[in-house]
């Protein structure tokens, strides 16, 4: 399954929006993000990446545990 957004046409790249639900009661969403694994050739591979600035910041990448 592949994942993404078009191409730009102008100003902004694509947004992919990945989300689970939150709990009131009882435990909150989960996201689970795995990669393949292989027995005779190299395994699946995991890439975070935030967008580069030219003209002002850079992306942000967030990984928090609450």
């Amino acid at each position: 399954m592949l994942i993404g957004s078009g191409a730009p046409t102008a100003g902004r790249g694509g947004l992919v929006s990945i989300s689970a639900g939150s709990g009131t009661s009882g435990v909150g969403g989960l996201v689970s993000i795995l990669s393949g694994r292989s027995t005779i050739n190299t395994g699946g591979a995991l890439s975070i990446e935030s967008g580069e600035g030219t003209a002002t910041s850079s992306g942000v990448v967030t990984i928090r545990s609450i």
